[in-house]
């Protein structure tokens, strides 16, 4: 990294009143200024993220209860909570340390619930960026499709797809700063 971007950097980070961004924008550098090849790669792509967000995230757990966001009524389960936490970490709110989520169990253990709000979270973290296409390496134009599978379309559609489409309906965060549908 040249001294003139390092100069903006700090420009901009003397600028900004939230102390978490601020370290987390401060540990991306440390990974820029690496010996290591991997550790660069990913401060930048960490760095391109944070310095493109127009807020910085709450935690998934905040994001689901609180009224600001999904307001999920009924409190959530502990377990649920974990699980949750373990998918976006409070070091790793983007979920750069999972590729994958696979949630197995009997019927009403809360699999569905808590992939919902997953990628309720998921939605809310693009939202936050000013270029998501272009934070993660796609043409500006790109539009992002989210895939809702089950067995059969009847079950994607009454456990699913309207379980989720009222979640962002009822959502203050869905309904006053997001402008498109997700129709």
């Amino acid at each position: 990294m040249d001294n003139k971007t390092l100069d903006k950097l700090y420009d901009v980070m003397a600028r900004m009143k939230n102390a978490e961004w601020k370290a987390d924008i401060e540990a991306a550098l440390a990974l820029c200024c690496s010996d290591d090849m991997d550790k660069q790669k990913h401060g930048t792509y960490w760095m391109r993220i944070l310095l493109n967000l127009k807020n910085y995230p709450v935690p998934i757990h905040q994001f689901v209860e609180h009224p600001d966001y999904l307001g999920f009524e009924s409190k959530l389960y502990p377990e649920q909570v974990k699980l949750l936490e373990k998918c976006y970490p409070a070091k790793d709110k983007f979920g750069l340390s999972v590729d994958e989520v696979i949630l197995t169990g009997s019927l009403g253990c809360l699999k569905t619930s808590t992939s919902l709000f997953l990628l309720a979270y998921h939605v809310y973290l693009l939202s936050l960026m000013r270029f998501p296409q272009i934070n993660l390496g796609l043409a500006g134009n790109t539009e992002f499709v989210i895939s809702l599978q089950s067995r059969d379309d009847k079950i994607t559609r009454q456990a699913i797809y309207m379980p989720l489409v009222n979640l962002v309906n009822n959502s203050y965060y869905f309904k006053t700063e997001c402008i498109k549908s997700i129709y």
